[in-house]
């Protein structure tokens, strides 16, 4: 919160110096430079894949500013909400650089800068869309984190800027869907974070399956500014002229201590289950059954509401819902109730039927699952089937 009022009044004060003295700021001098700044990712969940920011530096007025596509603001009427339905609006920030350089030095994390190769026309160009864009009635946007985030952003704000004068020599390599670009970051490669990783591939659908080309992968900051490599002004100039790391990392990530990992845990509780698999269904296995298919529900009712309440394309057709089925809420009732004939149980051989031919076409699927969700199948069909075995479970105390 500190961090926005800040870069907030920040703004206040720039546009109060653009209206009093604006030709200082508005008229960029042929000495001004207009870079990318790519950081790497940090420890915070909001901060695992990196962040992009633009910088203008002008010597000759003495303006060092960067333009950040990621601000929103916590104290934003219903933040969570607007958040998890996808209506939270983000802003364009404006800050000066000493203060982002202390941000970044102080939370360890490597900025590369990549200097533009603009001629003083587009670089007046830029910067009017950027500054344009920073002022309080057009700041806003809705943030999308695939397809309208602060690196994409900036992607689009030097095609528009530019048009036709920057095109881009696509280079002839395999592209990786969505998940798998989150995948890179959250399996070790920087940050390890198997838990988000667990949480992002179940709360992706299938629009996360879809490859992202040359211009969907600058959805990440690393591949705006390696595709930005391949970028040409005018045909023939090179878009970046010189690369060079302005904040090195100055120590080693602590190492944490936590190694349960989700698919660990979940062949952990498997083992477990299969241990009392074909014994006679007591009250341990009926409170067991009944929290299991209460929070497979659960979790089945956010997936629902993730598809249809939300603007969130990405969490829409989620096949996870195949067996973290809402109606598993119902089941979990009737476990309790000890009512598990009839409709109920048909039930449970459809959502057996329909668990066994998840493990079998696991591959075929098009939707990639995560591994950590196998052991929990294995675990509800175990379950089933011991609760078919005894369609009326005699407690036992």
């Amino acid at each position: 919160m500190k961090k926005y009022l800040l870069i907030l009044l920040l703004n206040i004060f720039l546009i109060n110096i653009y209206s009093s003295h604006g030709q200082n700021i508005a008229k960029l001098s042929p000495q001004a430079k207009i870079s990318l700044l790519t950081c790497s990712p940090g420890t915070q969940i909001y901060a695992l894949f990196g962040h992009s920011s633009v910088r203008v530096k002008d010597p000759l007025s003495g303006t060092d500013l960067v333009f950040n596509y990621g601000i929103f603001d916590y104290d934003t009427p219903n933040f969570t909400m607007k958040f998890v339905q996808g209506k939270l609006l983000y802003r364009l920030g404006v800050e000066r650089f000493p203060r982002f350089h202390y941000v970044y030095t102080h939370e360890n994390r490597q900025v590369l800068e990549q200097v533009f190769n603009f001629n003083p026309e587009e670089k007046q160009k830029v910067f009017d869309y950027l500054w344009n864009n920073a002022q309080p009635e057009n700041a806003n946007y809705k943030y999308d984190f695939f397809f309208d985030n602060c690196a994409n952003r900036i992607a689009d704000v030097l095609k528009d800027a530019l048009g036709e004068d920057l095109t881009y020599i696509k280079p002839e390599k395999e592209y990786f869907s969505y998940r798998n670009q989150l995948d890179y970051y959250l399996d070790g490669n920087y940050h390890k974070s198997p838990w988000a990783d667990f949480g992002m591939d179940l709360i992706l659908g299938m629009p996360a399956d879809q490859i992202a080309d040359f211009k969907g992968e600058m959805f990440l900051p690393d591949h705006l500014a390696e595709n930005f490599t391949h970028g040409k002004l005018r045909n023939s100039v090179p878009l970046v002229s010189q690369s060079k790391i302005i904040i090195p990392r100055e120590r080693p990530d602590s190492i944490t201590n936590w190694n349960i990992t989700p698919l660990l845990l979940f062949w952990i509780l498997c083992g477990i289950t299969a241990l009392f698999f074909l014994r006679k269904n007591n009250t341990f296995t009926k409170i067991f059954d009944f929290i299991l298919f209460l929070l497979l529900g659960l979790s089945g009712v956010l997936f629902i509401f993730m598809w249809v309440a939300t603007d969130h394309e990405v969490c829409h057709q989620n096949l996870n819902m195949l067996w973290m089925n809402p109606f598993h809420i119902l089941l979990a009732i009737n476990i309790l109730r000890n009512n598990l004939e009839g409709f109920w149980k048909k039930y449970l051989w459809v959502t057996l039927v329909i668990n066994g031919l998840l493990i079998v076409a696991w591959k075929f699927l098009p939707q990639e699952f995560h591994w950590a969700s196998f052991p929990i199948i294995l675990m509800i069909s175990m379950r089933i089937v011991a609760l078919l075995k005894n369609n009326q479970p005699t407690i036992t105390t």
